[in-house]
């Protein structure tokens, strides 16, 4: 029989905890309302989940004539930007102000005792928190750096012209980002990179 871990959940209420400068998702929908290029059919629909416009936008639909799909594609780009323009800014202004005990202590115990964390959110308040309590925790060890939070480490892209090198094993809890994330970074390129 195997042994049960705890896991933890994470939406846009969390970050909001952190901070109130933080959005929620009906926060972020109502900055795509500002937008008046998507107050026209067939847009005006999905401006209540910003996650169904996005997908909309950047998915080809069969009914879609060339030209139309490649005003579809750049509206996805710029409300993209956009999203991860207003979001960054948030966390900047929240990222100010002293960070609540509660979220220190709630980061401290993830990464004693390695709890898998799994969000939902885009914002990387999660990595900024653990960027903020750098020293040693309460084993002497070296806190992580952020990077080590992710289970398949994203290397700095001038290490990657080089070959892949191999990365000091970390133990800390893993984050697992589900919807992506503003501190990744798309190819371009239109297939599966």
């Amino acid at each position: 029989m195997s042994k049960s871990r705890p896991l933890l959940i994470l939406g846009s209420g969390f970050s909001k905890g952190v901070s109130s400068d933080m959005p929620t998702v009906m926060e972020l929908a109502e900055r795509l309302q500002q937008e008046d290029v998507l107050r026209r059919e067939p847009y005006r629909g999905f401006l209540d989940n910003p996650e169904l416009l996005l997908s909309y936008l950047s998915l080809d639909q069969p009914w879609r004539d060339p030209e139309e799909a490649l005003k579809d594609a750049g509206l996805f780009i710029r409300l993209q930007k956009l999203l991860a323009e207003h979001i960054t800014h948030c966390e900047d202004r929240a990222f100010k102000k002293p960070i609540p005990n509660w979220a220190s202590q709630l980061v401290q115990h993830l990464h004693e005792a390695r709890v898998p964390v799994i969000t939902l959110n885009y914002d990387t308040v999660m990595e900024r928190l653990v960027h903020h309590l750098k020293g040693t925790d309460s084993s002497g060890n070296m806190w992580p750096h952020e990077q080590h939070l992710y289970d398949l480490p994203l290397s700095p892209i001038l290490l990657r012209q080089f070959g892949t090198l191999a990365d000091v094993e970390t133990h800390t809890f893993q984050l697992i980002k589900i919807h992506g994330s503003i501190n990744w970074f798309y190819s371009g390129a239109e297939g599966f990179p």
